[in-house]
């Protein structure tokens, strides 16, 4: 029996190793896969092992846009895929979250007649929590884009319906009909635009809160607040500028949707108008009421 339960701990510890060197066999890593699949996350990844006190690591981290090399194309040098204990404990494999590091995003926009812009995010890193009740908790999520500092922090219900919306078809253009609305390359290409048009003495800092219900059009909260300590842009600058806004999107028939905004500058100085101040305090409030009835 002691020999026996020697080579017990032996196959054991020979197994362990083979985990966190080699990788972890495919009918522990193909369960894996299909829960993240399942959850909308198509992973492509050189390894996965198992490391003490970590669980399962997953390294080289590849996720492209399918059918094209366009399209946003995200890597990570490793993600920590976090698994439920008292499932294992009965050699079920549910994934509870998923922990990134040294994430990298690059996305080349080219609209019809622009030219092309590229959105740039690196030192992504960030952890996303999966909560009973279809619950998606994404405590933050810290990233440098375009060289702006951002922390993001969101918590969406519903979360699988973020995969099961239709999209929507393109209507035909009819002559005298309005034009279409932009798509969201289009608008990000615009932002990139003007964003490259503004200078920065420092790096500045964007928080951004959100909460959201998925399967509703509308129910949404959202608040931003971002941090400049000198911005020069073509129409003006200040310094120790400070911007926040809360935006609220109640779901519901007939939901209104308001939105509060305060922005503070000191030394404030305007191109076109050749006005200035030493300091600016500027608050704003918008309510507009929806016309729809079947949010």
């Amino acid at each position: 029996m002691r020999i026996l339960a020697w080579l017990v701990v032996l196959a054991a510890l020979v197994a362990f190793l083979w985990f966190n060197q080699v990788g972890v066999p495919g009918f522990v890593k193909r369960p894996v896969l299909a829960e993240l699949q399942a959850r909308g996350f198509n992973l492509e990844f050189q390894r996965l092992r198992w490391q003490w006190f970590r669980g399962l690591v997953a390294e080289g981290i590849s996720v492209a846009k399918s059918g094209g090399t366009s399209g946003p194309h995200f890597t990570a040098a490793e993600a920590e895929v976090q698994l439920d204990h008292e499932a294992l404990r009965q050699f079920q494999f549910l994934v509870t979250g998923v922990a990134l590091k040294q994430g990298e995003l690059s996305w080349t926009l080219v609209p019809t007649n622009l030219p092309p812009r590229t959105l740039t995010v690196t030192n992504l890193s960030t952890a996303l929590r999966f909560l009973p009740g279809d619950v998606w908790e994404l405590p933050q999520l810290t990233a440098t884009v375009q060289g702006i500092q951002m922390k993001v922090s969101a918590v969406v219900t519903n979360a699988t319906a973020l995969r099961k919306r239709p999209t929507k078809k393109e209507e035909p253009t009819t002559p005298g009909a309005r034009p279409p609305k932009p798509g969201a390359e289009e608008i990000l290409h615009r932002v990139l635009t003007e964003l490259a048009r503004v200078q920065f003495a420092a790096p500045p800092e964007i928080e951004l809160v959100l909460r959201a219900d998925a399967r509703l059009e509308r129910g949404l909260q959202a608040d931003l607040k971002v941090k400049a300590l000198d911005v020069r842009t073509p129409w003006g600058g200040g310094r120790n500028a400070s911007f926040t806004a809360r935006i609220l999107q109640p779901p519901g028939t007939n939901g209104a949707a308001s939105a509060d905004f305060r922005l503070e500058a000191d030394r404030l100085r305007t191109t076109n108008f050749n006005a200035s101040a030493e300091r600016l305090l500027l608050t704003a409030r918008l309510n507009r009421q929806s016309a729809r009835t079947n949010d």
